[in-house]
Parts: structure tokens; C-alpha cells; sequence
């Protein structure tokens, strides 16, 4: 996770590293939401909450226990 968190406190000046931050972000929602449709169909739905709300409640807590770890 440091390194990670590195990696975004550089990205805001350096265009190349936001670059490959943003594909790395990325990546990892794309995986959420490719694991959440497939539990979709395992599991069932999840009620009133589509598979793309499911998938940015998950990703964006990681993302938020990131920036808020020490």
C-alpha cells in the first residue's frame, strides 16, 4: 500500500507516472466489476444495487482505506 501511496502523491506532477497509476486503478475496478458479474450470476442480484454500484462501493473503499492508512 506505501508504495502505491507513493506512486499517486507522484502522479500529480509527473503525467507519465499519473499514467500508469490510472491504468493500475483501473485494472483493479475492472477486476472488481468482472468478479462482482460473476457473483451475479453465482449468487443472485443484489437486490436494488446493480452490479457497476456493487463494484465502486468495493473499489472505492479500498481506494479510500489507501489514502487513509499511515
Amino acid at each position: 500500500m506505501r508504495v502505491l501511496q507513493e506512486l499517486i502523491a507522484a502522479s500529480r506532477a509527473d503525467t507519465e507516472i499519473a499514467k500508469v497509476v490510472r491504468a493500475g486503478i483501473t485494472g483493479w475496478i475492472d477486476l472488481v466489476l468482472r468478479l462482482v458479474r460473476k457473483a451475479e450470476q453465482t449468487i443472485g442480484s443484489f437486490g436494488p444495487v446493480s452490479a457497476d454500484e456493487v463494484t465502486a462501493l468495493v473499489a472505492n473503499a479500498f481506494i479510500a482505506r489507501l489514502l487513509l492508512s499511515n
